[in-house]
């Protein structure tokens, strides 16, 4: 019966963690950036990462720590956030089931640049940077899974340019017009100073 016991006498936890990191291998393989690498690399990133339950409100990961590790979301939804500089919390994006976070620091091995927070239930997949290095044939491992990685960062970094072009147009827009009401202010008001005196 797979890993899972019919009661607590049968439980063999080496059966167990061998049915999730097929199941984590499954999960990876049928992912669109996953599946780009090797068989062989699916089951050494498998073999050390582990399924992991966030609650709502909980942080996945946090703005500046030092962390590399990597997730792919298998269920649930987060925010991906920022403190600006007045201390308020600004949310960059939402992040949903079938998403990566934490590319930036595995790939660059930098500090985190956001921090995610858990909007619902969340079911990750962890894939620990440091238990890579102790795979067997590790550098192509890492080196596998950062070109796969670097995909997903220049599709986001495309998504986001056009985001922020938009973004920029409307603020723009919203000048021009708020420029527009204060000539139109002054124009007034001149004209009513002309008229009074």
């Amino acid at each position: 019966m797979g890993g899972y016991p019919s009661s607590l006498h049968e439980f063999d936890p080496k059966v167990f963690m061998e049915d999730v990191s097929q199941n984590i291998a499954q999960t990876l393989g049928a992912h669109p950036t996953f599946a780009k690498l090797s068989p062989e690399t699916i089951q050494a990133i498998a073999s050390v990462s582990r399924m992991t339950e966030v609650s709502p409100g909980e942080l996945i990961v946090r703005e500046g720590d030092e962390k590399t590790d990597l997730f792919l979301f298998v269920s649930g939804a987060a925010d991906a956030v920022r403190e600006s500089s007045d201390g308020e919390t600004v949310v960059l994006n939402s992040i949903a089931a079938g998403d990566c976070i934490g590319e930036l620091a595995f790939l660059d091995g930098g500090s985190r640049s956001a921090s995610v927070r858990a909007t619902t239930p969340c079911t990750l997949i962890m894939i620990p940077a440091d238990a890579l290095q102790n795979t067997a044939n590790a550098p192509a491992v890492i080196g596998e899974l950062k070109g796969a990685l670097a995909s997903v960062v220049v599709k986001r970094a495309r998504s986001l340019s056009d985001e922020m072009l938009a973004s920029l147009r409307k603020q723009l827009e919203i000048k021009t017009i708020q420029n527009q009401f204060g000539y139109f202010l002054i124009f007034t008001i001149a004209i009513y100073m002309i008229s009074t005196t």
